[in-house]
């Protein structure tokens, strides 16, 4: 969240990630709701919030390690 203002809103990475997120991620229903595909998450039963390799294979790069410089995509993961 402290990196989103750093975030380029118009790349077309973040075009990318939002179809990719509205095809794969959630499932926006008419009422209103919104169903997350569970097996890109982990929080209920493991040590992380999401499962890092359907992640990664989902967004096209690894997870940042924290000695690992940001790049811009890391930003709009903030956003």
């Amino acid at each position: 969240m402290g990196l989103a203002p750093y975030g380029n809103r118009e790349g077309k990475e973040v075009g990318d990630f939002i179809k990719k997120i509205k095809e794969q991620l959630i499932d926006l229903k008419q009422d209103g709701s919104i169903l997350l595909d569970q097996s890109y998450f982990n929080y209920a039963t493991g040590n992380r919030m999401i499962n890092v390799t359907r992640w990664e294979n989902l967004f096209g790069f690894e997870l940042r390690l924290p000695e690992q410089k940001v790049e811009q995509r890391h930003w709009i993961f903030k956003c």
